[in-house]
């Protein structure tokens, strides 16, 4: 079973979030032997959902990233918790570009290469290319298995 997640880079994280985010890796374990999480281990819920995963042996951490690893850092604020992550990681690779926006180009590959999507999203869509609303709607578009979670938003 391979998830992907994505999200906000500036979610409120509070103890509901977590306890549904650590409900949804329990119920995904009892179901399945082998658990995959694709995660760009961006700030905000990347970061997160992949800590709470790693709590688990049998959770394998993959992390696609949109951009080289030195160009990729420079979008980061917590660069620490990355590394730590990253290295936490069962495999990690750059993404061929496919499309001319690098975040729409992971957004669209974390869809067709996962079995759900972890949408941790407030639930807005807008025009931002490659955001947490553009990858829900071409999962819807593309029929995956969408897990919501609403997520409050720090900036808004």
């Amino acid at each position: 079973m391979t998830i992907a997640v994505t999200g906000h880079r500036d979610i409120v994280i509070d103890e509901n979030l977590i306890a549904q985010i650590d409900t949804f890796f329990m119920q995904m374990l009892e179901r399945y032997e082998k658990v995959t999480l694709m995660s760009a281990l961006a700030d905000g819920a990347d970061q997160l959902v992949a800590k709470r995963a790693l709590k688990h042996k049998d959770i394998y951490l993959e992390v696609p990233l949109p951009l080289p690893q030195e160009d990729y850092e420079k979008t980061l604020t917590d660069k620490s918790n990355f590394l730590k992550l990253l290295h936490e990681a069962t495999r990690s690779y750059v993404l061929p570009k496919v499309h001319t926006h690098s975040y729409k180009n992971l957004g669209y590959y974390l869809v067709q290469n996962a079995d759900i999507v972890l949408a941790l999203w407030d639930g807005t869509y807008n025009a931002e290319r490659g955001g947490t609303g553009d990858v829900v709607r071409y999962a819807k578009s593309q029929n995956t298995t969408i897990v919501h979670i609403l997520s409050k938003r720090s900036n808004y």
